[in-house]
């Protein structure tokens, strides 16, 4: 699993979240122009995707860019958010995902509950 959120401290602690319940956890590194390589290269199961990137791109661009690559098109991405962007969040429907959570509405054990039944219906349908 790997995460992109601007939040350093709460993706440390997602990331000891997920490390216990036996996933491996991945903070993207700033990836930069080289956003999709970096990604390939990694080749996670899946991506927690914040959509209020402070980096060069939104969530929603670094989604774009995924979905534009042959590489990265088919890992599938849970958007995360703190609800206060509507229309990012708004074009964020528009793109291919598995769901959204509302950062300040979960605590992260529930963050870690909420993607293991996200991810565990999308496996259910493609294996």
């Amino acid at each position: 699993m790997l995460v992109d959120d601007n939040d350093v401290i709460l993706s440390d602690i997602y990331g000891r979240k997920f490390k216990a319940a036996g996933y491996d956890f991945t903070i993207l590194p700033d990836a930069g122009v080289d956003f999709a390589s970096t990604v390939a290269d990694i080749q996670p199961a899946l991506i927690l995707m914040d959509i209020d990137l402070k980096k060069p791109r939104t969530g929603v661009d670094a989604v774009k860019i995924l979905q534009a690559d042959e590489r990265t098109k088919s890992i599938p991405v849970i958007f995360l958010t703190n609800g206060d962007l509507p229309e990012e969040v708004k074009t964020a429907k528009s793109l291919p995902f598995l769901g959204f959570l509302v950062k300040v509405d979960l605590v992260p054990s529930e963050v870690v509950a909420k993607v293991q039944e996200l991810y565990g219906e999308f496996t259910k349908k493609h294996i």
